[in-house]
């Protein structure tokens, strides 16, 4: 894990053999030099359950860089906005 200039803040050793998911959000200001969006799609407006909200909600993609140790991840995702108008406001 690393905090928001990139330093490492912690490791987490995941065993090869298992399938593991990762809950991961961006907001707007964080990473923008070091991200690459790939892909926005269409946003769609769905209703949240859990919230009792409704949301706009488009699915993304994009590569996080580290370019001290030349490495990047891909990550797929959804984009998330209050108003069709506004902009992104999380990345999940």
């Amino acid at each position: 894990m690393f905090g928001s200039k990139l330093e490492d803040l912690d490791r987490v050793s995941l065993n090869q053999k298992n399938f593991y998911s990762l809950v991961f959000g961006l907001w707007p200001w964080q990473f923008s030099a070091c991200r690459k969006v790939k892909k926005i799609g269409e946003f769609d407006l769905k209703h949240i359950e859990e919230i009792d909200r409704d949301l706009y909600l488009a699915e993304v993609e994009i590569d996080l860089l580290r370019p001290s140790l030349n490495q990047s991840i891909a990550l797929k995702g959804c984009a998330v906005k209050a108003d069709p108008k506004e902009k992104i406001r999380l990345v999940i």
